[in-house]
């Protein structure tokens, strides 16, 4: 065993001691939080959207398509009139719809002079303008059911493993502890299979040996053989 084997010891351990400390249930709990807010929020984040998109945008968006377009039809390139349109809201919208890639390339639709300002608006804007406010609904709805339900679960936690219920705090401790080993175990074989990798690509003599001489670096060596 060495510095290598010490430090990875020692990181399991803080680990575990943490976890035993926090207890199991609160660790399950926050799982559990996770899994539930990002289902409700999944669930949840279209309604959400439609009716933001539809109480609050829609009508500005064909308002303003009306008046790039006095006619009510494309006299322009399609890209043009959805590009003066979403000028007309916040660069958050625009910057974030190409950001992530949710900007459709317009350039090579043929432009149709029969298409209105309300076809533009339901086939092509809704569309952009939707994933962008459901990506951001989406998040805020994670971050908030999750606040709130580990609050919640935080308390029911606090319940049951009160001084009173020594067997279900015992308990709770030890397997806190037990998934805290199963916890730092993983980061700390991730951290023996990288240094393995970086051994013969930095070609330094001390490092190779430390890395060969490291008891759980060989052990993973031997696991993923």
């Amino acid at each position: 065993m060495n510095i290598i084997d010490l430090l990875l010891l020692l990181f399991v351990v803080a680990v575990a001691v943490f976890s035993a400390k926090k207890g199991f249930l609160l660790s399950l709990f926050n799982i559990i939080a996770y899994i539930i807010s990002g289902i409700a929020a999944k669930v949840l984040s279209l309604p959400v959207t439609e009716y933001i998109y539809n109480d609050f945008i829609k009508e500005r968006i064909i308002s303003e398509l009306y008046e790039i377009m006095p006619s009510g039809s494309v006299e322009t390139e399609l890209y043009a009139v959805v590009e003066n349109a979403m000028a007309s809201l916040p660069d958050f919208f625009t910057a974030t719809a190409k950001q992530f890639g949710l900007y459709p390339d317009l350039s090579s639709v043929v432009t149709d002079s029969n298409l209105t300002a309300e076809m533009i608006e339901s086939t092509y804007i809704s569309s952009i303008l939707c994933n962008v406010i459901s990506v951001v609904v989406l998040v805020i709805m994670f971050v908030l059911f999750s606040f709130i339900l580990k609050i919640i679960l935080s308390l029911v936690n606090h319940s049951l493993t009160k001084e009173k219920h020594k067997v279900i705090r015992g308990a709770n401790m030890f397997f806190g502890a037990a998934f805290g080993v199963i916890k730092g175990i993983i980061p700390a074989g991730a951290v023996c299979a990288l240094l393995n990798i970086l051994s013969p690509l930095i070609n330094n003599a001390n490092f190779s040996e430390l890395v060969i001489g490291s008891y759980f670096c060989n052990l993973l060596a031997d696991i993923l053989k």
